[in-house]
């Protein structure tokens, strides 16, 4: 009989793992890429690389930003390019920016 209930109880818990199996989340080369796309974004970031942060935006005066610093809406490329040239003016030193909790989902052409 304690043979039968331990096999009994072997044979739940594999059942149990198995139907818990660790997810591991497949993904797409677009998500790749948007992926590939962030780290480049936190790389000039960190660099302090306008031109390439710029890049990511249309580059002409119908580029309308919402942002966290006044005057909070910045209208142009060019409007926009001086905010950052402004900012890391104000920060001298090194600054370290990261993607964290990054989800990326992307079909057809929405990411």
């Amino acid at each position: 009989m304690g043979n039968s209930v331990f096999l009994r109880a072997t044979f739940l818990i594999g059942a149990l793992l198995y139907g818990h199996a660790p997810c591991v989340e497949a993904q797409t080369a677009d998500e790749q890429d948007i992926r590939a796309l962030a780290q480049n974004l936190v790389a000039a970031y960190n660099a302090k690389d306008i031109q390439t942060i710029m890049s990511f935006y249309v580059p002409d005066k119908n580029l309308v930003v919402f942002d966290v610093t006044p005057p909070l809406e910045f209208v142009g490329f060019k409007t926009y390019t001086k905010a950052y040239e402004d900012f890391y003016a104000a920060f001298p030193g090194p600054i370290t920016v990261e993607a964290s909790d990054l989800s990326v989902t992307a079909s057809g052409t929405l990411g």
